[in-house]
């Protein structure tokens, strides 16, 4: 945006990202104001033609692969510049939850299936501010890993992507570990959860044959 209106070419262009902080391809604009206010995020989407409407986005429902989490994974950031490059440095808008899986005594943690249960899977985002909107729709389990192993004595951490602005009750079941023919849930204690935007939720659990344990914690830089 450059004087309050659209500039020449400037409306949700697609660009790749070259692994070394810069961007593989261009794109010529133009504009007759001196200054522009760049608005950036990803994934891409190809229906946001607007910027200061609430752009509706939802995460994946199976993110046992990097390139699902990817997707759910939805990054913004905007900077106002005159001249030259312009450095963007971008926030994830939405939760991250971390579950760490150590297999203690040597259960048959074999084709193991992880998943975060009833969340709300969708919000909005509006580009002119970054302001997110509340959960919406309907609740959904969502798989963060399937099909893993975790040897006797080993841990695995599994990663998933929701939705903030929703609170988890004390004493619900937060995460299902599913192996062989048993499925063991993770339950919180006496304090509810309230996920919030760009902050990661850790929790940990060790599976013995017959029994479980763990704790939940904040973190406030997620990283990817």
């Amino acid at each position: 945006m450059a004087g309050g209106a659209t500039i020449t070419n400037g409306v949700n262009n697609k660009y790749t990202a070259d692994g070394s902080g810069g961007l593989s391809a261009s794109q010529e604009m133009s504009s007759t104001d001196g200054s522009v206010i760049i608005y950036a995020y990803a994934p891409y989407q190809n229906s946001w033609s607007a910027y200061n409407t609430a752009n509706g986005f939802s995460v994946r429902t199976d993110q046992s692969s990097d390139a699902d989490y990817l997707a759910s994974d939805l990054l913004y950031a905007s900077i106002t510049t005159a001249t030259g490059s312009a450095n963007l440095s971008f926030t994830h808008k939405l939760s991250r939850v971390c579950l760490t899986i150590t297999n203690s005594t040597g259960a048959d943690l074999s084709g193991v299936t992880v998943k975060v249960l009833g969340t709300k899977t969708s919000t909005t985002l509006r580009l002119s501010d970054g302001a997110l909107g509340e959960a919406s729709g309907e609740t959904s389990d969502i798989t963060l890993a399937s099909n893993i192993s975790i040897a006797a004595g080993g841990k695995q951490t599994v990663y998933g992507i929701v939705v903030p602005r929703q609170t988890v009750a004390a004493h619900t079941e937060l995460f299902s570990i599913h192996y062989g023919e048993k499925t063991v849930y993770w339950k919180l204690g006496d304090a509810a959860v309230t996920f919030i935007s760009n902050n990661s939720y850790k929790a940990s659990i060790d599976i013995e044959p017959n029994t479980i344990s763990g704790t939940i914690s904040v973190a406030t830089t997620p990283g990817l």
